[in-house]
C-alpha cells in the first residue's frame, strides 16, 4: 500500500477484496468436502509454508492444543539421552530410503569407531510403516522391505554387540497393522445426527468422536454397524474419560475405514489403531532385547525399563 498511488488505491482495494471472496470459496468447500480440506492445507504448507494442522477450519476450536508434546521438543524426552539416527522427516526420496540412509549412517559411524562404548544409540526405521499404508500387509513390497530390516537389524545388533560386551540392546515396534476389507461412508449420517443434536462429529480414518451437549440415542449409534463404540468401562480402560475427548468416540471394526474422513486422508490398503482382541499374545511393545524382561509390558513400564538401562 506504501508504494500505490492514491488514483491506483480502487484497484489494489478491489484486489484485496478478491482473497476475501477466494477464501470465502476455500471455507466453502471445506465445509462440504472433508477431503478438500486435507489437499488445501497440504498445499499451503508445501509452496507457502503455512502449517495449519490437518483439521477441518470448523473443527478446529474443539481440537486445541493442551498441555505438553514431549515428542516435539517441549518438554523433557527420553531421546534427549540417546546419540540418535532419525531420517523421519525426510519426504520425497522414496519409501524405504529413508531406513536405509540411517541404518548406512549408524553402520558408518560404529565402523570409523565415532560411537563411544558406553554411548546410548538410538534409531528409528519408520518405512515399513510407509509401505504397509501404500500397498498392504502381506504384499511383495511390504515382504520385501520386512526381510531387508532384519537383515540390517541384525547388523547392528552384530556392531554394537562387539562395542559393548555388557551393553543392552532393545528392539521395539509401536503398532502392528491390518489391511482394509471396505471403506465406509459416513457423510450422510454425520449430517444427520449434526442436524438432529445440533453437535460436531469428527472423524478420521478409524475413529468418531461426538461432541454434543445430550447423548445420541443407541439406535442411531447402531446405525453404523462397522463402528464399535467405546462403553464407559473400555473409556477408563484406555483412558479417554474426559467428555472433551467427545461424549461418545467409536472406532472401526477390523477390516473397515472410513473414507472420505475429515482428517483429509485418502483410502489406504492398511491401517493401524484398531482395538486388539482380547486373546492377542503378542508384545507390540519391546519385541526383542539381551536383557531380562517381564512377559507383558505396558507403555508405562516399558518408559521405566529403558530409563532404568541409559
Amino acid at each position: 500500500a506504501q508504494r500505490v498511488e492514491m488514483t491506483e488505491m480502487p484497484q489494489l482495494v478491489a484486489a484485496l477484496h478478491s482473497f476475501v471472496g477466494l477464501a470465502a470459496v476455500f471455507i466453502g468447500l471445506n465445509s462440504d468436502t472433508p477431503r478438500f480440506a486435507g489437499l488445501l492445507k497440504v498445499a499451503l504448507r508445501k509452496f507457502f509454508n503455512i502449517r495449519i494442522g490437518q483439521l477441518p477450519f470448523a473443527d478446529l476450536a474443539l481440537y486445541e492444543r493442551k498441555g505438553k508434546y514431549p515428542f516435539i521438543g517441549e518438554s523433557p524426552s527420553l531421546i534427549e539421552n540417546f546419540r540418535s539416527y532419525i531420517t523421519d522427516s525426510m519426504k520425497n526420496i522414496g519409501l524405504g530410503n529413508r531406513d536405509l540412509i540411517a541404518v548406512n549412517s549408524l553402520l558408518r559411524d560404529f565402523r570409523s569407531k565415532k560411537i563411544a562404548d558406553n554411548e546410548n544409540i538410538f534409531i528409528s526405521l519408520c518405512d515399513l510403516d510407509g509401505l504397509g499404508h501404500k500397498y498392504g500387509v502381506g504384499s511383495s513390497e511390504y515382504q520385501r522391505h520386512l526381510s531387508l530390516l532384519e537383515g540390517w537389524i541384525s547388523e547392528i545388533i552384530f556392531e554394537y554387540q562387539a562395542l559393548s560386551k555388557t551393553g543392552k540392546y532393545f528392539l521395539l515396534s509401536d503398532h502392528g497393522m491390518m489391511n482394509v476389507e471396505k471403506h465406509i461412508d459416513i457423510r450422510e449420517w454425520v449430517k444427520r445426527m449434526e442436524g438432529k443434536y445440533r453437535c460436531n462429529i469428527f472423524y478420521d480414518s478409524l475413529y468418531v468422536y461426538v461432541h454434543s451437549s445430550t447423548l445420541l440415542s443407541p439406535q442411531n449409534l447402531q446405525e453404523i454397524e462397522e463402528i464399535s463404540w467405546f462403553s464407559e468401562d473400555e473409556r477408563k480402560r484406555f483412558g479417554i474419560t474426559n467428555r472433551s475427548f467427545g461424549v461418545h468416540i467409536g472406532v472401526m471394526k477390523p477390516g473397515f475405514a472410513l473414507s472420505p474422513n475429515k482428517f483429509g486422508f485418502s483410502k489406504m490398503k492398511a491401517y493401524h489403531g484398531f482395538l486388539p482382541s482380547n486373546d492377542l499374545k503378542e508384545n507390540f511393545g519391546i519385541v526383542s532385547s539381551n536383557a531380562s524382561l517381564p512377559d507383558e509390558i505396558t507403555s508405562k513400564l516399558m518408559f521405566t525399563i529403558l530409563n532404568e538401562n541409559l
